[in-house]
């Protein structure tokens, strides 16, 4: 199935459904690949954010689009991880990593896509938040097509919480090496500091504060 229909299957509850269902785990390395893909939007949103609201800092644009792409890939990677490990407690079976990148990787694609909005306005932030809460749900489609609707809501709960650990621990390594949001801003990743940052452009002038 090529890309554009498996995302047009994925983002659907009626065919997402059926798909994870009947989907057989993938190589790690073929579900990167297909987030690598779709991440891909959020890339472009975060990098066409910077250059239309901070006068087209292309520089500063780019080290926090690749920070931000990395970092999806990376927690992907993690958080399906976590989820194979955690299997047996929370989903009453074996998981494999291969089958745990594969439904959380998957269910990310509406909040993936999403982040082309960031290229409209900052603003956007709130649409992609929605998005977010849309996968957050074809997580729960996916653990519920997999392991049963009595285990669903706890594997979502495990997923979130990995999620949130495997987050933390990119953004600072990412924030050490100048690539995350926080070390870009100035403000030193996780709880350093507080302040503003302004774009100024010929859009105007929008002010970040942190």
């Amino acid at each position: 199935m090529a890309i554009v229909d498996e995302i047009k299957t994925v983002i659907t509850p009626a065919t997402a459904e059926k798909f994870f269902k009947d989907a057989k785990p993938k190589p790690v390395g073929e579900t990167v690949k297909y987030v690598g893909t779709v991440a891909i939007a959020t890339l472009l949103g975060w990098l066409l954010l910077y250059m239309g609201y901070g006068g087209g800092q292309m520089g500063m644009g780019l080290k926090v689009a690749i920070g931000q792409y990395i970092m999806i890939i990376v927690a992907v990677v993690g958080t399906g991880y976590v989820l194979s490990m955690v299997g047996e407690s929370v989903a009453k079976r074996k998981v494999t990593p291969e089958e745990g990148v594969m439904i959380v990787g998957y269910a990310m694609t509406p909040a993936l896509l999403a982040g082309i909005l960031y290229a409209v306005s900052w603003q956007a932030g709130a649409l992609v938040s929605i998005a977010g809460l849309y996968s957050l749900y074809m997580l729960y489609v996916a653990s519920k097509a997999r392991f049963g609707a009595e285990n669903a809501v706890v594997t979502v709960v495990a997923v979130i919480v990995g999620a949130i650990v495997v987050g933390v621990i990119v953004s600072a390594i990412l924030s050490a090496l100048g690539l995350g949001l926080g070390g870009n801003l100035g403000y030193g990743g996780l709880g350093g500091g507080s302040g503003t940052y302004t774009f100024n452009s010929p859009k105007g002038t929008f002010t970040w504060s942190y």
